[in-house]
């Protein structure tokens, strides 16, 4: 059924798209917030020049549209005549995780269910039913929109008590490792568990928030050792040691299930400091939090864990905050976070090319929409729009300016290399006038459910 997708999404022959593909692994890196802008920021600030990342060469360099079902269908035309159209109806993450994980287009807010708010099968699902393992890796709380969309099915993403328990016993995952722990704030600092009144008696710290983690009952049986899902009890590890331990181990050595919860709060490391993060425009201004796990360490233990399977996995790994940053408008976190999500990718190719190379693997980077409206500094106006960032040089913020607090209906980039990558090009939807040829999120996300059941090697 079309429900709602693009003119011609039901010609599309997905099964003949697939033939041969011989794709063990499947790797799904999301840089939530991601325009093309984003990567180009980090390119200048890093590099001092844009495009220098190893996945612009990979084979697909293509954009990819994003709208849900609450969204306006993205269209050239308008964006190109309207330069507020982009601002107005789009998509949340909730939504566009669900596109890339089920393939379907669903309304806003929602986790892995459709308009009806029906369950809809996921690519963790599909991964378990061809033989293989799966996991999530995020910056974020682990039950945020993005990971959550690819484990759990709950009508609204701000469950995040119901859908950290649906991920943690009620589903076949292998790894989950993120940030969400109940016992820090958001600086990696220790919470007090006692309540603290004010002077007339009102609650103004009631730590720990169990909310993203399913509820104190959860969390204390991870802790304990009890906590299960579908397959068996689950590994529980949350100190940087441990973190740290786990990253120099080898397939062999790591736990068949594990959750890894990074000491902090909501994210890594985009939530530090004091005051509103807005007020950054200096690149790593505050102190990193020093008590947290790197996002290419964390996915580094996902990959070697789920390497255990010989049918091979489905991997996500979430670069979380830029959008966090881009919803604040600052451009240095946005710059931070999409160089730790960058050094991870470094990471994940080198882990491919050590395990069976691109022949075996298949990688696909993307973003699940655009966040912040980011352009060049002149902005725009009813006739022109100054859609280039100014190069001020390696080191140098570039120059930029911010339309939106909010998603815009932008294309994203989609990069995409190894074994079946060359089906995502059967799967064009139109040619925009600035970024060329583009997809669409929940055609990717059925294409590869496809790859995943022609590449079963299960005997």
């Amino acid at each position: 059924s079309s429900c709602g997708l693009i003119d011609g999404e039901g010609a599309l022959d997905y099964k003949e798209m697939v033939k041969g593909c011989k794709s063990k692994n499947v790797i799904m890196m999301v840089c939530d917030g991601c325009g093309f802008n984003q990567f180009i920021a980090a390119d200048y600030f890093n590099y001092g020049e844009k495009e220098q990342q190893p996945f612009y060469s990979f084979p697909v360099t293509i954009a990819m549209s994003t709208h849900s079902n609450s969204a306006n269908i993205y269209s050239p035309k308008k964006v190109k005549s309207t330069h507020d159209w982009v601002r107005s109806k789009f998509t949340d993450s909730g939504a566009s995780a669900t596109a890339l994980a089920t393939g379907v287009k669903t309304n806003n807010n929602r986790i892995g269910v459709d308009t009806q708010n029906e369950a809809v099968e996921n690519v963790t699902e599909v991964a378990h039913k061809t033989g293989r393992s799966a996991g999530v890796v995020t910056s974020m709380a682990i039950s945020h929109a993005t990971p959550a969309s690819f484990t759990a099915h709950r009508v609204s993403r701000t469950d995040y008590e119901g859908i950290a328990q649906d991920m943690i016993t009620q589903t076949h995952l292998d790894v989950i490792l993120g940030a969400g722990h109940p016992m820090f704030n958001d600086n990696g600092t220790a919470l007090s568990t006692e309540v603290i009144l004010d002077s007339a008696g009102n609650v103004i710290s009631s730590a720990p928030y169990y909310n993203y983690l399913g509820g104190a009952a959860l969390f204390e049986s991870l802790k304990a050792g009890t906590a299960k899902n579908l397959d068996g009890s689950w590994t529980f590890i949350e100190t940087l040691e441990d973190f740290n331990r786990y990253a120099s181990l080898s397939s062999d050595s790591l736990p068949d299930r594990l959750i890894g919860i990074a000491p902090v709060h909501y994210t890594l490391q985009s939530s530090r400091g004091v005051g509103p993060m807005k007020t950054d425009t200096i690149v790593n201004e505050h102190p990193k939090n020093t008590t947290v796990p790197h996002l290419k360490d964390m996915s580094l233990i996902a990959l070697n864990l789920l390497n255990k399977n010989e049918n091979g996995f489905f991997l996500m790994i979430e670069g979380g905050a830029i959008d966090a940053a881009a919803h604040e408008g600052s451009i240095a976190r946005i710059i931070e976070e999409m160089t730790d999500f960058t050094t991870t990718v470094e990471e994940v190719i080198a882990w491919i090319e050590d395990h069976g190379g691109f022949e075996e693997n298949l990688l696909i980077i993307t973003a699940d929409h655009e966040t912040g409206y980011l352009i060049g500094p002149n902005g725009y106006t009813d006739k022109t729009i100054d859609y280039d960032l100014i190069n001020n040089g390696k080191g140098k913020v570039p120059g930029h300016s911010f339309h939106s607090a909010a998603h815009t209906n932008q294309l994203v980039p989609l990069f995409a290399k190894g074994e079946c990558s060359d089906a995502i090009e059967k799967t064009l939807q139109g040619v925009d006038f600035r970024h060329g040829s583009y997809t669409d999120n929940a055609i990717l996300g059925t294409l590869i459910h496809h790859i995943l059941i022609e590449s079963k090697t299960e005997k």
